[in-house]
């Protein structure tokens, strides 16, 4: 494909739309993680067992243990918001970023036409040159 004026913003803005991939890609791992981190958590409390019996301190320790878990497993919720919210985010982002991209791929495309359509005029005006010389020669010739 023909360079155009368009042909490096086309190259930054394509590059762009893919950084914001690949950090959506980074992002709805780290979501993934986290989801799989609140598995565990839930499976841990769960699984949870208060001693039926003993001293009272031991009892105080297993409610701190379980309020522990729970803490853990509400700032897990909290983290998985934030990860929902960067990937609503970068989505937004990306689709912008791709609106931009077509636009200039657009404009290149419309330009190089412009360009190919020049070309061909070009070539055809040398080539109406070209025949008209010929003509003449070939009169010339004819009356020599």
């Amino acid at each position: 494909m023909k360079k155009s004026k368009f042909s490096s913003l086309v190259k930054i803005k394509r590059s762009k739309l893919q950084e914001i991939e690949r950090e959506l890609i980074d992002v709805q791992n780290r979501k993934k993680k986290v989801e799989s981190q609140i598995d565990v958590a839930r499976d841990k409390i769960k699984s949870f067992n208060t001693p039926k019996d003993g001293k009272i301190a031991s009892f105080q320790l297993s409610k701190e243990n379980f309020s522990l878990m729970i803490e853990e497993l509400e700032e897990l919720k909290q983290r998985l918001e934030i990860r929902k919210k960067q990937i609503r985010a970068l989505k937004q982002l990306y689709k912008e970023a791709d609106m931009e991209l077509e636009k200039f791929l657009a404009l290149e495309d419309e330009e190089v036409q412009k360009m190919l359509d020049l070309a061909k005029r070009l070539e055809s005006k040398e080539m109406d040159e070209i025949a008209n010389i010929l003509n003449l020669r070939n009169r010339l010739k004819e009356e020599a």
